[in-house]
């Protein structure tokens, strides 16, 4: 741009002196600051300017890019002559700003409607008083001097009505009431496009007359380049809500789309639309100014009864408030506009009764996947659905944070930014799009009272959803009532509200999470977090285990639990004793209640090693650490983990627990008939009636492993009767469901049967409840087995699915989904088995349980097999056969599925090779297990054409069902006719 003053609408800019000579006022000075963001804009030659360039180029030291909206609004107040609608600083929608001057010829021959003398009829079309004329594009009509007279009456008080009387004595003197009538009614044909319903030169019953411009609302709606996806409910619920109220608002957390749906819902009304940005507006004379100018009222002489007017006399028009959250408090002057449809949108609801509020929440799943797919520059197809959906859940579904990351698409392929973003954290977006997000979520953070900033620190600790408990116990010490703090988090956004079993909890956004990262405090934030939580573990996880409420304190603890770790580990970093004890005591106790432990048994040993406990905590860590092991006891009762628990039992020897020592001894480190004899000599010298007890129980199962029968019998009856004698009622419940495990193996199962149920009433009346849904799980499967009553066999494991989702047990609620998917697989109900199955899978893949994983995509493909979709079935079993860490058991399952599959398909290497692999396996398997494989070898070995092949596996077959003792139903013999006649048939 040339040097010199610019020649602007309403004066002259020199940037050289720093100011503005105004052309109906005196001279204007800028500041430094103004006067730079005016030659950066101005340099670029009327091309958008990026905010965040204007920010980086104008404050070198951090701060929030809003300033660059400040220094906007402040600087259109000294150079514009209608800052609420700029000629020359204008903005550009999602990109920024650009400046232009004024052309000397466009400003005589295009008229401005803010000027009196010019009146705005529409497109190409405008008055012109001081030329006497009507100008409609190269059509010029002329006007009479009292045409003139009249309209510059009314244009002086241009969108307010003006009293007839005034108008006949400014235009006719003392009289001239019938003249008014025709001269109305010849100007209105000049004027208007249809005379007789007139839009400009309006009558206001009983009062007079009033003029309004031109208001070309809807091309003042930005228009958004991409795809609206998604939102058809919310969008269907705005708009009845629209059409019955007068006033709605939009509210979520920031970057979920508020605008976006607002200019969706802007796009479905019939009538005009004013969109009225409100980022730059501070105070209430500000909204006012802001609204008139998009209704197209002089700034100058406006109010808010004449923003009610403008309304009134276009009832149709929807307003369209953006950015409502910092205004909330002049919200009432809303109430006065009852005329118009308006609809808000604003991170904190409005402070107003009759308003109805529609919560726009997160994309689903679906249709986040969608907005990666459409927002991407380059093409995904269907295969990649899966890393989508992880970085869609991983940006927790916030359309702002996925745009951002689709944008690195095609540098990095789905699965590559899924994965960068799970490990960062969700700070694998680079910074500027961080900021972006940071920019968002900052408007909320300035919302917040310093109370409220420092809980949603405490809170943005770590991913996890904290309980109504949690979240009071975690903001307690703030000066405010801690639901008074939740309230004022979720009002803004900064809170997901998450529906539980329990109730309400809470989760802090990933971007609110990586925004709170960066403030001051942080480091306070996550001590005070992990001094809540140990307090949080010290009050419930350290109580009720074994009383008839362990059940709601451990689904309480299932939130705590890996905030508890988090917690544990930070003390164990910082040296804190107080902290590392509690948390560590509240996860061994609830791993006690859930069954699941590995880690935490690590954890805790790296706390005795690390830290110098007394001999108080240090004894009261390793008797947790016992009672999880006991409650883990099944491996180590194999001997898979002797040293470890003898290294245990010398250190709580050293600690003097004897009787501890005993139960260590009894019940998990019995690997000859000689640690039999010990455990029980150790038990009775130890005198605990219980730790002798569970000594003939730990005895009974040894011997039971070792075939003998007779004396297996005699300790599993002792140890039945010494729980009874102890009065010991969980250890009764067991002992007496290992004798029900002993009698089944005999091949006696009404007894065993009696047995179990026996022990499930009594572990039920102690309200040790884990025990009971075992119980349930072994009633099931010896039910099932026995084939005498399937439906009985459902009813135990529905009892048992309950119970472990109770106690928060996801791998055992897999197991149990299974169970039931293959009795009804057995059945033949493939609907529900198919549903049952696929609840486990999806809870064997979120524990990386690769034992479910294996068996339930095992049936689900006998499934697709029985369909007809052998090819899904197929690609199923080998992904199922391609994961770490099966058993032998899982793999026969497997393999065997496979063999049938691929035989069916005509894949002979394949189906030759799973029943090579498989009957190598079933001699190391129990009768059973072994059993069902050679089942489905002989249906393979048929499949292929090799009957002599089938014969001999079902012989084998047969071989093995004779040496089972357990009592089976006739399900079994029916399989086996089953392959009988195939081979026969044939043959």
């Amino acid at each position: 741009m040339d040097d010199g003053p610019w020649r602007l609408v309403g004066g002259q800019l020199d940037l050289d002196r720093r100011v503005m000579h105004r052309a109906d006022g005196p001279d204007v000075p800028l500041t430094d600051l103004e006067t730079r963001l005016l030659s950066f804009v101005a340099a670029r030659g009327g091309q958008a300017v990026g905010r965040h360039e204007i920010h980086q180029a104008l404050w070198p030291v951090d701060s929030a890019v809003r300033r660059v909206d400040d220094c906007v609004r402040r600087v259109r107040r000294k150079i514009e002559v209608n800052p609420g609608q700029p000629d020359h600083l204008r903005s550009v929608w999602g990109v920024g700003y650009t400046f232009t001057r004024a052309d000397a010829e466009q400003a005589t021959s295009t008229p401005r409607s803010s000027d009196v003398h010019i009146v705005a009829l529409g497109p190409q079309a405008f008055v012109n008083l001081t030329a006497h004329e009507v100008v409609r594009g190269t059509q010029r009509t002329a006007l009479t001097a009292n045409e003139v007279a009249l309209l510059t009456v009314l244009a002086e008080q241009r969108g307010r009505p003006v009293d007839r009387q005034v108008v006949v004595r400014k235009v006719f003197g003392l009289h001239g009431d019938r003249a008014l009538e025709n001269l109305v009614r010849r100007l209105r044909a000049k004027i208007e496009e249809v005379p007789s319903s007139p839009v400009h030169l309006l009558t206001v019953r009983g009062r007079g007359f009033r003029l309004e411009s031109a208001a070309p609302l809807r091309p003042e709606v930005p228009r958004p380049l991409s795809r609206f996806i998604g939102r058809a409910s919310e969008r269907e619920r705005v708009r009845r809500a629209l059409a019955d109220g007068t006033l709605v608002t939009l509210t979520g957390p920031a970057g979920v789309g508020k605008t976006r749906l607002a200019l969706a819902a802007a796009a479905d009304w019939a009538g005009p639309v004013a969109f009225c940005p409100l980022a730059s507006v501070e105070d209430g004379a500000g909204l006012l100014d802001a609204v008139a100018a998009c209704l197209g009222l002089r700034l100058s002489e406006c109010g808010g009864s004449d923003i009610a007017d403008r309304l009134a006399w276009s009832p149709n028009t929807l307003l369209v408030l953006d950015g409502f959250e910092h205004l909330v408090q002049h919200a009432a002057v809303l109430a006065a506009w009852t005329t118009a449809r308006i609809l808000v949108t604003s991170r904190r609801p409005l402070p107003l009764r009759g308003a109805t509020r529609v919560l726009v929440e997160p994309l689903p799943v679906v249709d986040a996947v969608e907005l990666l797919r459409d927002r991407s520059p380059v093409e995904l197809d269907e295969a990649q659905i899966e890393p989508l959906s992880a970085i869609a859940e991983t940006l927790d579904r916030l359309p702002l944070a996925l745009e951002l990351a689709a944008q690195w698409l095609p540098v990095l392929r789905p699965e590559q930014l899924a994965q960068r973003l799970g490990k960062a954290g969700g700070r694998g977006l680079p910074d500027d799009e961080a900021r972006t997000l940071y920019d968002a979520i900052a408007r909320s953070w300035e919302l917040l009272e310093p109370g409220s900033r420092v809980g949603i620190l405490r809170m943005s600790v770590g991913p996890w959803l904290r309980s109504a408990v949690d979240a009071e116990v975690l903001l307690e010490g703030l000066g405010v009532p801690p639901m008074r703090i939740l309230r004022d988090l979720c009002e803004v956004g900064l809170l997901a509200v998450v529906s539980t079993d329990e109730g309400t909890a809470y989760r802090a956004y990933d971007a609110v999470r990586r925004f709170c990262r960066d403030q001051d405090g942080w480091e306070d934030a996550v001590a005070q977090h992990a001094r809540a939580y140990a307090t949080l573990g010290a009050t419930e996880a350290l109580h009720g285990v074994g009383r008839r409420d362990s059940a709601q304190r451990c689904r309480r603890i299932a939130f705590a639990r890996a905030p508890l770790r988090a917690a544990a580990e930070w003390g164990l970093a910082q040296g804190c004793v107080e902290v590392v004890v509690s948390a560590t005591r509240a996860l061994l106790r609830s791993a006690v209640m859930t069954g699941h432990g590995q880690s935490v048994l690590d954890l805790s040993a790296e706390v005795l090693r690390r830290i110098a406990l007394t001999p108080t905590d240090r004894a009261e860590l390793l008797e947790s650490r016992w009672d999880l092991l006991l409650v883990m006891g099944q491996r180590a009762l194999l001997g898979q983990d002797l040293p470890r628990l003898e290294a245990l039992a010398e250190e709580l020897a050293q600690a003097r627990l004897s009787a501890v020592v005993a139960r260590c001894r009894v019940s998990m480190s019995l690997a000859t008939e000689a640690d039999c004899a010990d455990a029980i000599r150790l038990a009775a010298s130890a005198g605990d009636l219980v730790a002798l007890a569970r000594a003939h129980h730990a005895c009974g199962l040894w011997m039971s492993r070792q075939g003998r029968s007779a004396d297996a019998d005699e300790h599993h009856r002792g140890a039945v009767q010494l729980h009874r004698e102890a009065g010991d009622m969980p250890g009764l419940g067991l002992s007496l469901m290992g004798l029900g495990a002993h009698m089944s193996a005999l091949g006696h199962p009404d007894e065993a049967i009696a047995c179990i149920e026996e022990a499930i009433e009594t572990l039920e009346g102690c309200g040790y409840r884990r025990a009971t849904a075992l119980g349930y799980l072994n009633l099931g499967a010896l039910t099932f087995m026995q084939g005498s009553s399937p439906e009985e066999a459902v009813r135990c494991f529905e009892h048992a699915l309950q119970l472990y989702q109770d106690l928060c047990n996801p791998r055992h609620v897999a197991m149990t989904h299974i169970n039931l998917g293959d009795i009804w697989l057995e059945q033949g109900e493939l609907e529900r088995a198919e549903v049952a199955l696929r609840r486990g899978l999806a809870l064997g893949r979120q524990g990386a349980d690769h034992q479910m994983v294996g068996g339930a995509m095992a049936s689900l493909a006998r499934i697709a097999h029985q369909r007809g979709d052998s090819q899904h079935a197929m690609a199923s079993l080998k992904t199922a056969l391609a994961l770490q860490g099966l058993d032998d058991r899982d793999l026969l399952r497997i393999l065997g599925a496979l063999a049938c599959v691929a035989a069916g398909v005509g894949a002979r290497e394949r189906a030759v090779d799973a029943l090579g692999r498989g009957e190598a396996l079933v001699a190391s398997q129990s009768p059973l297990v072994g059993f069902g494989f050679l089942l489905d070898a002989v249906r393979a070995w048929v499949e292929l054409g090799e009957i002599e092949r089938a014969r001999a596996v079902l012989q084998r077959a047969e071989s093995l069902r004779g040496q089972m003792t357990f009592r089976l139903g006739g399900w079994v013999d029916a399989r086996l006719d089953d392959v009988r006649q195939r081979v026969s048939s044939d043959a």
